[in-house]
């Protein structure tokens, strides 16, 4: 990611990039979806907004309630994180083959599963 231009950036943030709607969401919303705390959510997307990947913004449905959403940056690092996911799965499917491959994303969800019986795994 330091070579696309986002230096700085953990894979935390870019993970909870990855849970922002499109129009925005609450604090309390993020905290759900990544099973952490709503205070740990909030110092994490104050880093990331230092950075200019976020931006918070009034709830139009809640003047007490804070949005949180992608600016430009922010858009474009998740693009350039999937295109740079999209690579490296890429190449691990040339390394081994499609049906290894297949049956190594069936057992990776499979063993996420296990571990994580409420899907809060990587949100």
């Amino acid at each position: 990611m330091a070579e696309l231009g986002h230096g700085g950036v953990s894979t935390s943030a870019i993970a909870l990039l990855g849970n922002v709607d499109t129009e925005g969401t609450r604090l309390i919303v993020l905290a759900q979806r990544t099973g952490s705390s709503r205070q740990a959510v909030s110092q994490l997307v104050q880093d990331i907004e230092a950075k200019g990947y976020l931006e918070r913004g009034a709830d139009p449905d809640d003047g007490r309630a804070v949005l949180v959403r992608h600016t430009a940056a922010g858009r474009r690092l998740l693009a350039d994180a999937l295109e740079t996911m999209a690579a490296i799965e890429g190449r691990y499917e040339d390394a081994i083959g499609t049906a290894k491959m297949k049956q190594l994303k069936a057992l990776l969800a499979l063993l996420a599963d296990s571990i994580d019986p409420e899907g809060r795994l990587g949100q």
